[in-house]
């Protein structure tokens, strides 16, 4: 993977790991055109503890910010495309029989 076509790709990227780990990174989104650094960091972490990653590149901060979960979980949008897959990573994990989730 590119790093400077992943980063600046306004998507939510959803990877899938082999590790009990998930990785989220909520604010990875490119300000002023500009690579977020947090992107290619986050994404080599992922990469080398084989975690199971979400990586907002689509929604600024002020639009998914984490700390107020409520306001999030009322936009269907962003509860499909960043929680709905934590969700589904947290259940893969344990349906591995794996232990130790750590989010």
């Amino acid at each position: 993977m590119n790093n400077d076509s992943f980063s600046l790709t306004k998507k939510i990227h959803k990877i899938l790991g082999s590790s009990n780990c998930i990785t989220i990174v909520p604010d990875s989104f490119p300000y002023a055109g500009k690579e977020n650094l947090l992107t290619p960091f986050a994404s080599a972490f992922i990469k080398t503890i084989e975690a199971y990653g979400v990586i907002n590149c689509k929604y600024k901060k002020t639009i998914i910010d984490l700390d107020h979960t409520d306001d999030v979980k009322k936009n269907q949008r962003i509860t499909n495309e960043f929680l709905k897959p934590l969700y589904t990573f947290k259940e893969e994990i344990r349906g591995n029989k794996k232990t130790g989730v750590c989010i």
